[in-house]
C-alpha cells in the first residue's frame, strides 16, 4: 500500500501545524507516507507515552480536541496532499495499544459536522488491545 521515499518536509509541516495549534508534540513522531498508485500520502502518528507523552499535556482534553478540529478543518492535510490519516497509541511500556485509521476527507467532514459520530465510527478502520488501553486508562485516571 505505501511506497517511496518519506516525505519529511511534510511530516515536520504537519508537527509545526500541531506546535501552532498549541499542542504538545512531546513524544509523539509523524510520518508521511506516498500511498501506492495515487498521488496521495498516509500521515502516521505515533504517539508513545514511553517517550515522554502525556495525555493532558497541553490542556484539558475538550480544548485539545477542539483544537485538532480546528486543524483538521483547516487546509494542511489537503495542501500536504494527505489522503489518509492513521495514529498508533503506546502505552508507558512501549506496547501498541490503539492503532485508527480513516481518509482524511472523513475526518474533515466530521470535524466539520457534515458526518455525525455514528458515520465517523463506521468510517474508521482500527484495532485495540483492550488490556493495554485499560491498563493506560486506569494511569490516567484519578
Amino acid at each position: 500500500m505505501l511506497s517511496g521515499t518519506p516525505d519529511r518536509q511534510a511530516a515536520e509541516a504537519l508537527r509545526e501545524e500541531l506546535n501552532r495549534a498549541d499542542l504538545n508534540t512531546r513524544g509523539v513522531s509523524f510520518y508521511v507516507l506516498p500511498i501506492e498508485g495515487t498521488d496521495g500520502s498516509l500521515a502516521y502518528a505515533l504517539i508513545d507515552r514511553s517517550q515522554g507523552f502525556e495525555f493532558g499535556q497541553t490542556a484539558e482534553p475538550k480544548e485539545v480536541l477542539r483544537r485538532l478540529q480546528n486543524v483538521a478543518t483547516g487546509d494542511t492535510l489537503e495542501r500536504l496532499g494527505i489522503k489518509r490519516v492513521a495514529v498508533e497509541v503506546r502505552n508507558p511500556a512501549g506496547e501498541t495499544a490503539l492503532v485508527v485509521t480513516a481518509e482524511s476527507t472523513d475526518i474533515k467532514a466530521f470535524a466539520n459536522g457534515e458526518m455525525d459520530r455514528k458515520e465517523f465510527v463506521r468510517a474508521v478502520d482500527g484495532k485495540a488491545n483492550l488490556v493495554r488501553v485499560m491498563r493506560g486508562v486506569r494511569e490516567v485516571l484519578p
